[in-house]
């Protein structure tokens, strides 16, 4: 009995606790404050972008009263001050930083909020740091020179402060060759290396592809930097028969993507359109046979043709290059609707300033946002990883060719006789129409447009290109 009696006491004194019964009077409605703010527990001085980083801290509160905490970081010693992406469930504690090469360090302010059971609601900060971020970006700017001498002049900006070199790989006819630039940790901006090794009697079509290596840190499988490719024809000294190509190929900004070009770094249309025959892609299927990783792998056969074709026009990003069946995202699709607007314009297209958006520093983004292409999901959300449907796509393709081409005349009249078309938005409709009149997307199964599907990466691809091929002319 007297075991039963003490449990009934203790339960008793729990359920008290619990139900604030316990609180002292001195704790009562008394103004809460935080203590012992650190981040990853202090072990490092550093955290890494893009990875979910853990924060704990103690505060002088009711064990009831904590109602919710965030994390913001200022990278202008405290004068302003930017949320964190905070991850969820709440309870874990972490946060993520955002890609994006220009965040490098930063301090940061817990913010607690507290609302007792008696007393005022009340709120406490507490300010760390600076702590260094290490930023596992892709390159930018990757471009290939083709020198008179036979050799290529390779460039791009480093993006990333982790890595402890860059890893290039040329596949060719003479087979698989690998570069490296080494002690590139402490240098970020524009970086060249100048491929020599190449065959000084031939004109030869090669692949590059390029990647950081970030071996001393520990960094998650899905956040490492992807690898971006491009291609270049060599300007072979000693060959008997020139090719007629141009001598510069300029990439996207942003991942990935190979784009015929000028001297200017311009983009001319009519020598993309030139370049694109049998003889070309041929060259490629060549190349592709050599190289390691493929750059189509995984790419239905139907598509397959219009992939390689759009890879060698640069309406590719290293976005969207590969996991073809996957859904497209919003980032993605609007890199290659820019990748879509240079190639129609022949002009460069410009990131916006400043950038509008708390989740997203890419490049492609910006520069679809300041053509009028796309827009966020809220004044200051892009939401970059969100998917995207067949009605959203219809409508950037349509916002493209118009930036691109002002003054073209555009069909975008007519019925849409699909059996869900009322299924469709008033404000995508006439993007709908735009896209059927030019045969760029076609019903479904049962005379379905779909337009709340999604589209695959590969599909997405293809509806650029064929958007390309109606305009191009």
């Amino acid at each position: 009995m007297g075991k039963l009696h003490n449990t009934l006491v203790s339960l008793l004194a729990a359920s008290l606790f619990i139900t604030g019964g316990m609180i002292h009077p001195s704790q009562a409605g008394a103004i809460a404050h935080v203590s012992n703010f650190t981040i990853n527990k202090g072990a490092h001085s550093y955290v890494i972008a893009g990875e979910k980083i853990r924060y704990d801290f103690l505060d002088d509160a009711a064990s009831t009263t904590l109602t919710s905490s965030g994390v913001e970081y200022s990278t202008d010693n405290g004068a302003t001050w930017i949320a964190a992406q905070m991850d969820l469930p709440a309870y874990l504690h972490t946060f993520t930083l955002p890609l994006d090469p220009k965040l490098t360090s930063a301090k940061f302010r817990l913010t607690a909020y507290f609302e007792p059971i008696l007393g005022s609601n009340s709120i406490s900060h507490e300010i760390i740091g600076p702590y260094q971020i290490l930023q596992p970006s892709e390159v930018t700017d990757w471009e290939a020179k083709s020198n008179k001498d036979g050799s290529v002049l390779l460039t791009w900006s480093d993006n990333s402060n982790m890595e402890s070199y860059y890893q290039i790989t040329r596949s060719g006819p003479d087979g698989i060759k690998t570069f490296t630039v080494p002690d590139t940790t402490d240098t970020m901006g524009p970086l060249t290396y100048l491929d020599k090794a190449t065959d000084k009697y031939h004109d030869t079509f090669y692949v590059y592809s390029i990647q950081p290596i970030i071996d001393k840190y520990p960094i998650s499988p899905n956040n490492t930097p992807g690898i971006s490719y491009l291609w270049a024809v060599t300007d072979a000294p000693f060959a008997n028969v020139k090719v007629t190509l141009p001598s510069k190929v300029v990439t996207d900004l942003d991942k990935v993507v190979v784009k015929p070009g000028t001297s200017d770094n311009k983009i001319d249309p009519s020598i993309t359109r030139l370049e694109l025959n049998s003889q070309m892609v041929g060259r490629l299927d060549d190349v592709l046979a050599k190289t390691k990783v493929n750059v189509f792998d995984g790419a239905s056969a139907w598509a397959l043709p219009e992939l390689k074709q759009a890879f060698t026009l640069g309406l590719t990003t290293g976005e969207v290059l590969g996991k073809y069946q996957e859904p497209i995202t919003r980032e993605g699709f609007a890199g290659i609707a820019v990748k879509l607007y240079e190639a129609l314009s022949g002009r460069k297209a410009e990131a916006a300033a400043p950038n509008p958006f708390k989740d997203t520093a890419n490049d492609n983004v910006l520069k679809a946002y300041k053509l009028g292409i796309t827009g966020g999901v809220s004044e200051d959300t892009f939401a970059p990883q969100a998917t995207i449907t067949r009605q959203e796509i219809s409508v950037m393709l349509l916002r493209a060719v118009k930036a691109a081409l002002p003054d073209r005349p555009l069909k975008t009249g007519g019925e849409l006789a699909f059996t869900d078309a009322s299924d469709i938005a008033g404000w995508a409709r006439e993007a709908v129409r735009f896209a059927v009149s030019y045969s760029i997307m076609n019903g479904l199964d049962g005379n379905r447009m779909d337009p709340l599907g999604q589209t695959t990466r590969e599909q997405a691809i293809v509806l650029v290109k064929r958007t390309y091929d109606a305009f191009s002319k």
